[in-house]
C-alpha cells in the first residue's frame, strides 16, 4: 500500500505541475519576462527538498506516529487497486485508448467549438492518463526488487521528463515550421 500511495502522490504532483505550470509560467513570462521563470524554481526547489526530508524521516518512525491518508486514498484507490488486481497491460492499454480517442476528438475541433465542449475533452482524457499511470508505474517499478525501487523510480521519472521535453520540442518546431515563424 505505501508504493502504491508513493506512485499516487507522485503522480498527482507530476500532472498538476504539467496542467499548471504553462499557464503560470506563461503569466509571469508576460508580467516579468521569461528569466522570472528561474527566479520561481529556487523556492519550490527548496520546498521540495524540506518536504522530501521530512518525510523521509517520518517514513522511518514507528507505524503508530503514522495517519491514515483519506483523500489520497479516495481519489487513487481505484486505479490503484485495480492495477494490483488486474493485469496492469489491459488497464494501462485502455487509458491509452481513451487518451488517444481524446487527442483524436481534440484534432475535430474547430472554431466553433465550445468550452464545454474542451473541458469535457480534457476530463475525459484526465481519466485516460490516470488509467494509464498508475498501472504503468506500478508495473515497472513492481518489475525490480524491492531494493532496486529508488533506481526504477529514477529511470521512470527521468524517461517522463525526456519524453515531455522532446515532445514540447517537436511540437514548438513543428508550430514554427508551420507557422513560418523566425521567431525563435
Amino acid at each position: 500500500m505505501e508504493r502504491g500511495r508513493a506512485l499516487g502522490i507522485n503522480v498527482a504532483v507530476a500532472y498538476i505541475g504539467l496542467s499548471t505550470g504553462p499557464f503560470i509560467g506563461g503569466m509571469m513570462t508576460h508580467q516579468w519576462g521569461w528569466r522570472s521563470i528561474f527566479v520561481l524554481s529556487l523556492p519550490i526547489a527548496l520546498v521540495g527538498f524540506v518536504l522530501g526530508w521530512k518525510n523521509m524521516t517520518a517514513s522511518q518512525r514507528s507505524d503508530e506516529d503514522k495517519s491514515f491518508d483519506l483523500w489520497g486514498s479516495v481519489i487513487y484507490v481505484a486505479v490503484l487497486a485495480l492495477s494490483d488486481r488486474h493485469d496492469p497491460r489491459w488497464l494501462a492499454s485502455f487509458g491509452m485508448a481513451v487518451t488517444g480517442s481524446c487527442l483524436f476528438a481534440f484534432s475535430l475541433l474547430h472554431i466553433g467549438s465550445t468550452l464545454l465542449t474542451i473541458v469535457v475533452i480534457l476530463m475525459v482524457m484526465g481519466s485516460g492518463f490516470a488509467f494509464f499511470v498508475a498501472p504503468n508505474n506500478n508495473a515497472i517499478v513492481s518489475s525490480v526488487g524491492a531494493e532496486q525501487y529508488d533506481l526504477a523510480s529514477g529511470i521512470l521519472a527521468t524517461g517522463r521528463i525526456l519524453g515531455m521535453s522532446m515532445s514540447m520540442a517537436i511540437t514548438t518546431m513543428i508550430l514554427n515550421i508551420m507557422s513560418g515563424s523566425n521567431a525563435g
